[in-house]
């Protein structure tokens, strides 16, 4: 019996092969509650005296009505069911389910608690944010757009100022599938199209800057090169040609050195919020990056730049070369990178471990961090009666007693995101997120000697109502004159 309720719900294909529909099948809200009325007769009819299949049915029509019906379903433009009927497939979860799979490899299958959760669910997101934005400019090698949609891939992308890559991904990530399908193109979402003239100019431009950066040549000749013989001639091409555009962009700067002297950098992601963090070790040519790209060959784009930004490209490629085959390709991770691996096998029977703790669950432009090199790290103020800081990064000294405000001009704070390196349990750890500073040049300067505190620390005018005269004195120290 409770095979018929399913099927009278949900539809099914007989033993000819043909697909009889169901209550979903309906083409609107007034077709479904027709369908349900009549269903509730027949399902008395059959046993269920209380109503108890219809109540629950009924409880969810509203969702059923706006999410799961045929209309809203061809709307989303899911294939037919079968050739000879124009009703679509049914929306499953195992794309949720793959995502699932996909996190738990991101999370190496451990349990990592909330913060490592939050860490795995993020990473995931850049990874597919980078994915489309770099398919909409064109320029992966692993993935293209869908044939009906490449009216909306712009060859020029790349070329273009944030802003305009900015609100472009943005539009095409909030449209829906309809209106995906009814535009005529990129201009439907905001994008302007240049003229030959401009874009003559802008190849020029561009050209000119590749003949002026070695940098970029160089990479180029590693295409045929006998070390890189491991990766596959498709990914080589994009990482090269990647590694080039981050170099000819100037999209790599220097960072902060680790606990234990070596450099650091920050290179620009094509599409997460931040950049990605690689370490350099000059002792022995390696160059580290934490993306997963690096993980699953222990080479890629942000590296390279680096190494050749640095002129240690050679010993870099020595380094990889002289590595174990087993060390440059994690195959578990390379077969699983960028790939939808839950609907491959069934789910084990065996009852699953619960966590104490409970996970929680743009594209954003490409480049977003893809910045001018005269964008510089900015340091805000904070006032420590609205904030928990209570060290210093740059100095390693209290900021305060916990709980306790000290006395003005001390009250203050510099802030900025950033980088911030330490050791825990002997392991070199790497967090990205608030740092927190004395209001002194001297202590900002101890982890970022460029600062420049006429350029680089931002005053509000909610700031200045609030300085009394020792802050003020303190700021012309910084060489700062307060506003009157």
């Amino acid at each position: 019996m409770q095979r018929e309720f399913t099927d009278e719900v949900f539809g099914k294909v007989d033993s000819d092969g043909v697909y009889q529909p169901g209550l979903l099948d309906a083409e609107s809200s007034t077709d479904f509650d027709v369908k349900l009325e009549s269903l509730r007769e027949e399902w008395k009819e059959r046993g269920d005296g209380t109503e108890r299949v219809f109540k629950w049915i009924e409880s969810r029509a509203d969702m059923m009505k706006t999410k799961m019906i045929a209309s809203v379903r061809r709307a989303a433009r899911l294939p037919p069911i079968t050739k000879d009927r124009e009703i679509p497939s049914h929306f499953l979860t195992n794309d949720a389910e793959s995502n699932n799979n996909r996190l738990k490899s991101v999370k190496k299958h451990t349990q990592s608690g909330f913060n490592g959760t939050i860490e795995a669910v993020r990473r995931l997101a850049d990874t597919e944010n980078e994915e489309f934005s770099q398919a909409i400019a064109g320029v992966f090698a692993d993935y293209e757009v869908r044939e009906e949609f490449q009216k909306y891939v712009v060859t020029d992308f790349l070329s273009r100022p944030q802003d305009e890559r900015t609100h472009y991904i943005q539009k095409l990530r909030q449209a829906s599938m309809e209106q995906l399908h009814a535009a005529e193109g990129p201009e439907s979402f905001g994008w302007i199209a240049k003229t030959v003239s401009e874009q003559s100019t802008l190849t020029l431009h561009e050209s000119d800057a590749e003949l002026m950066d070695s940098g970029v040549e160089s990479l180029s000749l590693l295409n045929e090169d006998p070390r890189l013989e491991t990766i596959s001639s498709g990914i080589r091409e994009a990482m090269l040609n990647k590694a080039q555009l981050l170099l000819g962009k100037k999209s790599v700067w220097r960072g902060p050195p680790t606990s234990d002297g070596k450099p650091t950098f920050s290179v620009a992601s094509f599409s997460q919020g931040r950049p990605n963090y690689v370490v350099m070790d000059r002792n022995t040519g390696s160059v580290e990056c934490e993306c997963e790209n690096w993980k699953s060959l222990k080479i890629c784009s942000h590296a390279l730049a680096v190494a050749e930004r640095e002129d240690t490209l050679q010993e870099y490629l020595e380094f990889y070369s002289k590595q174990p085959v087993s060390k440059k390709r994690n195959f578990t991770k390379v077969s699983n990178l960028d790939v939808n691996v839950g609907p491959l096998g069934r789910k084990g029977r065996r009852a699953r471990k619960r966590s104490k703790t409970t996970p929680s669950a743009t594209v954003t432009a490409l480049a977003r961090q893809q910045s001018s090199p005269t964008i510089r790290t900015k340091y805000t103020l904070k006032w420590l009666i609205e904030s928990k800081a209570y060290q210093c990064y740059g100095c390693n000294s209290a900021i305060r007693v916990p709980g306790h405000v000290p006395a003005p001009p001390e009250d203050v704070v510099a802030a900025t995101r950033e980088y911030r390196s330490f050791t825990k349990n002997g392991k070199l750890q790497v967090h990205y997120g608030t740092t927190h500073y004395h209001l002194r040049e001297k202590c900002i300067k101890e982890k970022n000697p460029e600062f420049n505190p006429l350029t680089d620390l931002v005053i509000t005018p909610t700031d200045y109502a609030r300085f009394m005269p020792s802050h003020e004195e303190l700021l012309q120290g910084f060489g700062i004159t307060p506003r009157s």
